[in-house]
């Protein structure tokens, strides 16, 4: 899953579909591209848990059957549900002071 965030997604879905995603993404709240991840996930789970491992990872390298539109709305509730807090915690952001101790 690692290069769907590498590449946003672009090398598992056909073009038009990443036009689609990338309008989503860029408008859209800052975290949907994990958020977007999950939907994905949730949408194959049945077929992912009924598969061994190494299926699983070809299932996954390629999003040809993913239902965009429901992955996109799910991916926005799921943000809408997820506090900012989780994402972002303030012990990974640096704050103006710690910032300020690291400049020499």
């Amino acid at each position: 899953a690692i290069p769907w965030f590498l590449t946003l997604f672009s090398h598992v879905m056909p073009l038009s579909k990443i036009f689609i995603l990338w309008d989503a993404v860029f408008v859209g709240p800052k975290h949907l591209v994990i958020a977007f991840a999950v939907a994905v996930v949730e949408q194959m789970q049945d077929k992912l848990l009924s598969m061994d491992f190494s299926q699983a990872i070809m299932h996954i390298s390629s999003l040809m059957d993913i239902h965009l539109q429901k992955a996109i709305q799910r991916a926005k509730q799921i943000c809408r549900h997820t506090p900012d807090s989780l994402l972002d915690p303030p012990c990974l952001s640096l704050s103006t002071s710690t910032q300020k101790d690291l400049i020499p």
